[in-house]
C-alpha cells in the first residue's frame, strides 16, 4: 500500500516538473529591425510589430545590370539587414555580383558564413579552373 502511494507521488511531482518547463510565452517569429534605434546591441532592436509593413521584407533592385566599368569589371549588389530589415535575427545575406567579360572578384574569404553560387546568365570561371555555367550551384564552405 505504502508503495502504492509513493508511486502516485512519484508520477504526480515528475508530472508537474514537466508542466512547469514548459514556455510560457510564444516564440518571436520576426524581429525587423529598427534602422533608426541607436540603442546599442549585437544587431538591431526589433521594430514595434504594430508598426512592421510588407516592405520591410521586399528588396527590389538585383534586376538591374550594376555598373561594371570599373578596374575589376565586376559590381556587387548586397542585400543585408540594412537593405532588407526583415532579414534581422536570421543570420542570411545575400549579393548579386554582376561581371563584364572578363571581370574579376578579388578572393576573399566569408568568416564563420557559408557562401552558395549560382550562374543565371553566361559563364564563370571559379574554384582553381572550374568553369560554372547556367543554372549551375557551387557551395563554398
Amino acid at each position: 500500500m505504502t508503495s502504492r502511494f509513493l508511486l502516485v507521488g512519484l508520477l504526480l511531482a515528475t508530472c508537474s516538473l514537466v508542466a512547469l518547463a514548459s514556455d510560457l510565452s510564444p516564440l518571436q517569429d520576426f524581429c525587423v529591425a529598427d534602422l533608426k534605434n541607436n540603442v546599442p546591441v549585437n544587431g538591431f532592436v526589433c521594430k514595434d510589430p504594430k508598426m512592421v509593413k510588407a516592405e520591410d521584407f521586399l528588396f527590389r533592385g538585383l534586376d538591374k545590370m550594376g555598373n561594371t566599368t570599373n578596374a575589376v569589371g565586376s559590381n556587387v549588389t548586397t542585400v543585408n539587414v540594412n537593405q532588407l530589415p526583415g532579414l534581422n535575427t536570421f543570420g542570411i545575406s545575400m549579393v548579386c555580383i554582376d561581371y563584364a567579360p572578363w571581370g574579376q572578384n578579388a578572393p576573399h574569404t566569408h568568416p564563420r558564413a557559408t557562401q552558395i553560387l549560382v550562374v543565371i546568365e553566361g559563364s564563370l570561371l571559379a574554384l582553381q579552373q572550374s568553369l560554372f555555367s547556367l543554372a549551375n550551384i557551387c557551395a563554398f564552405p
